[in-house]
């Protein structure tokens, strides 16, 4: 299994802050406080301390971050530095950000928690809490909570952050077209926003680059699909900005 790196971005944890405060107040209390070669030693340990907090508590520290395996000219560098930068996504260890490498259920949802800034635990292995914050917000199935380490199809890629980011995306027969599959559906609505070309399949394996650039897309862009008729005329007050669709589609075979 890949490495994950838990933290990114320019971030600076509670337990760092207070390795630094406790090595600054011992260096005070043992006088190193002025003389060049007394702020060397202090530089140095300030260093260690950083490298060895950082370790103890998963921090990266690092802002603007680039990836060798992501070049100027890439079509994914863009939302790469972006999900980067905001913390979303981080690279996989040496400098990467295994680009080309499948997207995984669990690493899916820990990108969705961190776009939309769940609050979640980082008590229990990597992206278990937010597989089952997924789920329980109704954004992963059962299958997938079930089973979060498989790969993920371009479809369920966006199927899925279509729901987390409250995209709505109407079933094909609300507007007279042939029936679709919930995944090819959202291919078929991410192809219309101008997110995915026109050559894009909805079975397609959707690799780590793949999902950033969605990520990027949706969280800073506003995708609204015109709504069907029966939707329109239902006037329908939805407080809680629930998923309706299936119920369309059943009401729409009412003669």
């Amino acid at each position: 299994n890949m490495v994950q790196i838990h933290t990114c971005g320019a971030e600076l944890r509670r337990g760092s802050k207070s390795a630094i405060l406790w090595l600054s107040l011992l260096m005070e209390f043992m006088g190193w406080r002025t003389g060049r070669q007394s702020k060397m030693r202090f530089g140095k340990l300030v260093s260690a301390v950083l490298i060895g907090a950082s370790l103890m508590t998963g921090t990266v520290f690092a802002s603007n971050m680039t990836f060798s395996d992501v070049p100027a000219d890439s079509v994914y560098y863009d939302a790469v530095e972006f999900v980067s930068n905001q913390g979303v996504a981080c690279g996989t260890g040496g400098g990467v950000f295994s680009v080309d490498a499948p997207v995984t259920t669990r690493q899916l949802a820990v990108m969705i928690a961190r776009a939309l800034d769940w609050d979640v635990a980082h008590d229990s292995p990597f992206g278990d809490r937010e597989v089952q914050a997924c789920f329980n917000r109704g954004v992963f199935s059962v299958e997938m909570a079930s089973d979060p380490d498989t790969q993920v199809t371009m479809g369920t890629l966006y199927h899925v952050l279509f729901q987390a980011f409250d995209v709505d995306i109407y079933d094909p027969t609300l507007y007279g077209y042939e029936y679709q599959t919930p995944a090819d559906t959202a291919v078929s609505a991410a192809k219309y926003f101008g997110i995915l070309p026109d050559t894009a399949k909805s079975e397609t394996i959707s690799v780590r680059g793949d999902a950033a650039y969605a990520a990027w897309k949706l969280m800073t862009g506003t995708y609204v699909l015109l709504e069907p008729e029966l939707v329109q005329a239902a006037m329908i007050d939805n407080l809680n900005d629930v998923s309706l669709n299936a119920y369309w589609v059943e009401t729409d075979k009412i003669p």
